[in-house]
């Protein structure tokens, strides 16, 4: 039986009538299924990871019917709600109930994109009816998604399909024609790209050949007596102008383009079709309280204000039990509020209020979308040094490491790593580990307290060299060290809490000047695609294994950190440390004594548990010194002194500069052999 057997019982009958413009142009699915609300339909096609119908809460149901029913909504939820899994239904949907849809997806970074299918290749693969539609279409074929170079995808129908591509500099969303574009994670794709890559998307109109077939569709349907719901619900998303554009993501901070967009969708969606009430709503919003919007744009605005809706979901919306209440308590516990707020509340906050605004990192972070963007390195490149920042701690404290390589007159952060209660052994094993990794470092500045004596003689002693290595020792070494043959001098020892306040100063200067560059988005493809050969031809390598998948996952751990059985991470990636950097930088603020001296330490905890702060600065401390060996290399345009040492040796550094260690501000005391 199906949806159409009130009028004709013989399902040959009613395939053919279906079909009859061209077989391949309409979904299967309509022929089996008994009720096509949204709702029902998905608890009918879909099913769970143990083969039961998928039925939707209700919260899920409301961002289904808002994706489906408007042109333009957007979705914010917290953390854990599912927006990527809704995501990947409404794709499936669309495809299936819409002739010659064409979703493409885009984020900010192409494995955001990917996540999608991931859901997407389980939900067909759990569902019968799923994959007998697409095998009608492609038989031969298996049913799952396709993973290409620069693309994924799955095809649903003969014309129909779901592809996610890295948005990069948006030339391959240019050269896409698609009816609906889903861009997942907003705020991290670049405002640029999404001016003038994905907002022009929204002007192409859908084909015209595929508005017939559509047409044709909705015309045998009412042919055949379909339910009234069935054709309103298709008729709904073949519209001529059927081009959708869906946001979703997270909210952060509102200097971020996310906020400005979420703001009128609010304007919009609340105007009731006034153009007035737009016209202040977007006064409200600007800057200087004045807009530049014509009355035709506006008459405009005022016409499809209907097709415009957000949707926003905080943590304590959620239905009882769908989040672990244990994990966000400590999650509000132990994250910065502001971090808090994006991550779990829903909340858009004005720039952060620490010493380190999130704004100037925000600048300092390029998203061009191309190779010359600032990318996550595993392997140093030939032609580049690099220098490292490192601050040593055993067991209270988090030992932080921080990799900048030097291009031009920038460094860029490139590598961050970070780990705990390790023994001495484990610390400086993973400290040569990235030394073998980026062999030519030039310059590691190294914090003196913490256990910082212990990793100065591990790292000169022969007893911790591994084949082919050198001992590293101070550029300037004392008695204890000179004596060491064909040692590395690119060591130096830092009394930091003696320059904290003109290091932190420094950094600082350094990144409003952008001297020093953060990776903006996460290009996963071109990370991979860069290191893959290098892992490939690496003595390690087994070529028993498949190469590509080998790499795949390596670069991938290495990149993002493994997950325990729980789900939650059990190391932190590249990806996530230099992420976990940037957040330790917001949280620093500056403190003044009464005489006028300055500390630099973290914001204080909101409902602290039991009193302890579990938060760290460890990773922001290494870039402190990480900043310091950057500076003491290039010079950056500080003190003439500094300027003569260019491109010399770390000895010539040390006997050129005039400033203290980071800063260019006062007279260099030396004490035993070290500067501070």
């Amino acid at each position: 039986m199906t949806v159409l057997s009130k009028v004709v019982t013989d399902e040959k009958e009613i395939e053919d009538s279906l079909y009859i413009h061209d077989k391949k142009q309409y979904p299967y699915i309509v022929n089996r299924v008994s009720d096509l609300s949204l709702t029902k339909f998905v608890e009918m096609v879909f099913r769970n990871q143990f083969g039961d119908p998928l039925r939707l809460l209700p919260f899920q149901s409301v961002m289904l019917h808002m994706m489906w029913h408007k042109k333009f909504p957007m979705m914010l939820a917290c953390r854990g709600a599912g927006k990527t899994f809704m995501l990947a239904v409404f794709c499936l949907l669309k495809c299936l109930l819409v002739p010659g849809t064409k979703v493409v997806i885009v984020s900010g970074g192409f494995r955001q994109a990917k996540f999608t299918f991931q859901y997407i290749d389980t939900l067909v693969k759990a569902s019968p009816i799923l994959q007998e539609t697409i095998r009608k279409f492609h038989p031969g074929n298996d049913f799952g998604v396709k993973f290409a170079t620069d693309k994924v995808y799955i095809k649903v129908g003969s014309n129909t399909e779901i592809t996610g591509i890295p948005v990069g500099d948006g030339s391959k969303v240019r050269g896409m024609r698609a009816t609906t574009l889903v861009c997942d994670e907003v705020a991290s794709i670049d405002d640029s790209v999404f001016d003038t890559a994905i907002g022009p998307f929204l002007s192409v109109k859908a084909d015209p050949a595929e508005a017939v077939i559509a047409a044709s569709f909705l015309r045998r349907l009412k042919e055949l007596g379909a339910n009234q719901d069935v054709i309103d619900l298709v008729e709904k998303s073949s519209r001529a102008n059927g081009n959708q554009l869906v946001l979703s993501g997270t909210a952060t901070y509102q200097f971020n383009h996310f906020f400005r967009r979420f703001e009128a969708y609010n304007i919009f969606a609340r105007s009731k079709g006034d153009p007035q009430a737009i016209k202040e709503g977007l006064r409200r919003q600007s800057r200087d309280g004045t807009i530049s919007v014509s009355d035709e744009m506006l008459e405009r605005w005022g016409k499809v204000w209907h097709e415009y809706a957000v949707f926003a979901l905080p943590y304590y919306g959620m239905p009882e039990g769908f989040l672990d209440d244990d994990i966000v308590a400590n999650h509000k516990a132990i994250m910065d509020p502001t971090i808090f707020g994006h991550e779990y509340e829903c909340k858009f906050s004005k720039d952060t209020n620490g010493f380190f605004p999130r704004s100037i990192i925000d600048e300092a972070s390029p998203g061009k979308g191309n190779a010359d963007e600032v990318h996550y390195e595993m392997y140093g490149e030939p032609g580049f040094q690099y220098v490292m920042g490192l601050d040593p701690a055993r067991w209270n404290d988090n030992f932080g490491l921080v990799v900048l390589k030097l291009v031009g007159t920038t460094a860029e952060v490139v590598y961050t790593e970070s780990w705990n209660k390790a023994k001495w052994e484990v610390s400086i094993g993973k400290i040569k580990d990235v030394l073998s990794r980026f062999p030519n470092m030039a310059y590691i500045a190294c914090d003196k307290g913490g256990g910082g004596d212990t990793i100065q003689e591990m790292l000169a002693s022969a007893k911790y060299l591994r084949e082919g290595e050198q001992p590293i020792i101070e550029i300037d070494p004392s008695d204890d060290y000179k004596a060491i043959p064909n040692a590395r001098r690119i060591l130096e020892m830092v009394n930091f809490h003696t320059w904290t306040a003109p290091a932190n100063h420094a950094l600082k200067r350094d990144i409003i000047m952008k001297n020093i560059l953060f990776p903006g988005r996460l290009d996963d493809d071109i990370v991979m695609n860069k290191h893959a050969k290098r892992l490939i031809d690496s003595p390690e390598f087994d070529y028993e294994d498949a190469e590509h998948v080998l790499c795949a996952e390596h670069i991938n751990d290495l990149l993002y950190g493994t997950e325990d059985d729980d789900g939650e991470i059990a190391s932190l990636g590249n990806y996530r440390e230099i992420d976990e950097l940037t957040n330790e930088l917001c949280a620093i603020i500056m403190t003044v004594t009464e005489k006028g001296t300055e500390g630099f330490g973290l914001q204080k905890m909101v409902d602290q548990p039991d009193g302890l702060d579990v938060r760290r600065r460890d990773r922001y401390s290494a870039l402190l010194l990480a900043g310091h060996a950057a500076r003491m290399i290039k010079g950056h345009g500080h003190e003439k002194g500094w300027g003569k040492a260019y491109g010399g040796s770390p000895q010539e550094i040390l006997k050129n500069r005039k400033g203290g260690p980071g800063d260019g501000y006062r007279p260099m005391r030396r004490k035993g052999g070290v500067a501070y």
